[in-house]
């Protein structure tokens, strides 16, 4: 059985789902943080975990700035910072650069 949400209630669950992967994302990035510094204390030399821990941090930091940069470009997220509006769009932000 479907049920119709009113268009904000579904911007709302569109939200909410890129604010849990970007938590989660932020919180894989840590654990990863924590375990390199574990290795870095424990491993002998010539062990690989410590180069391992780092691939891994890269990896999951550019797939959190990738999933901002396409929530942002889809409309799901903006800058609320000094200076923005929140209704720039990209095409005005480039003609000013």
């Amino acid at each position: 059985m479907l049920v119709n949400l009113p268009v904000a209630q579904e911007v709302q669950r569109s939200d909410m789902w890129y604010t849990i992967i970007i938590i989660l994302l932020f919180f894989a990035i840590l654990v990863s943080l924590a375990c390199g510094f574990y290795f870095l204390l424990t491993d002998q030399k010539g062990s690989g975990r410590l180069l391992a821990s780092l691939t891994v941090r890269i990896t999951l930091t550019v797939l959190l700035m990738l999933t901002i940069l396409f929530a942002w470009l889809q409309g799901d997220s903006s800058s609320h910072g000094p200076g923005f509006s929140l209704t720039r769009s990209l095409s005005d932000l480039c003609l000013k650069a």
